[in-house]
């Protein structure tokens, strides 16, 4: 009788301490984690990222700590990595909407445009009324020379966020790629009327008028994006202002 409980009383020590020990590593998961943030906030990303992978290691079916890793290697330009993780986050969890999006701005940062198109359309499909989105989607599109549909994911942009200068501004761009330039130079005039210290903004819209012929314009506008700081417009001003 006494052999019978000292033998419960050891399988009970054997399921406590395997109890202890998950409450443990559910602990130094979370630790990780905390400090993998902290890491990531004071820009010590490779500390952050090694953060990330122990918090893998120790529970590898969760597809957050992937997202924070992917997150990282991000910012560290390690794009291929990047993807890979987001990979796995959707294999996971398909319905992780953020995987895409931030996937889809890693292809874009590679040049892999046509997979850039297909995350943010995922995307869209789960999140239809995200503006930056739109914004993203239509940089894509006119980087592949498709300037009448960027200026469309452009427009949707305006119409959910009306200050995102940067929409002006690109679809702007993509008007003047149309050789549309009054348009152009009234996207740029509406990116200048919210954001008015971009000098790109003027710069382009000199070009813009330029190409209309309204020299005395195009040279006021390189002159004030010259006082903004934009460190190569002398060389249009010597060409275009004698």
């Amino acid at each position: 009788m006494r052999t019978f409980i000292t033998y419960k009383l050891f399988v009970f020590a054997i399921l406590l301490s395997l109890f202890v020990f998950e409450v443990n590593a559910q602990q130094s998961e979370s630790e990780y984690v905390k400090h993998g943030f902290k890491m990531e906030k004071s820009k010590e990303l490779q500390i952050a990222k090694s953060d990330f992978s122990q918090a893998i290691l120790l529970k590898p079916a969760n597809a957050d700590y992937y997202f924070y890793r992917a997150n990282i290697e991000f910012e560290l330009k390690e794009y291929q990595s990047a993807i890979i993780d987001f990979t796995k986050v959707l294999e996971i969890d398909s319905m992780y909407k953020d995987a895409y999006y931030n996937r889809g701005n890693v292809y874009f940062e590679v040049n892999d445009l046509s997979r850039a198109l297909m995350d943010f359309d995922q995307y869209i499909y789960f999140f239809p009324s995200h503006a930056e989105v739109y914004y993203d989607r239509g940089n894509v599109k006119y980087n592949m020379g498709k300037y009448e549909d960027a200026i469309s994911d452009f427009d949707k942009t305006i119409s959910i966020l009306p200050s995102h200068y940067n929409a002006y501004y690109d679809r702007g761009n993509s008007y003047y790629r149309l050789k549309k330039y009054n348009e152009a130079i009234v996207n740029y005039n509406q990116a200048i009327k919210i954001q008015p210290d971009g000098y790109a903004f003027y710069f382009n819209k000199a070009l813009a008028e330029f190409s209309l012929e309204l020299d005395d314009a195009g040279c006021a506008d390189l002159q004030k994006a010259k006082l903004l700081g934009d460190p190569d417009v002398n060389v249009y001003i010597k060409e275009f202002c004698k």
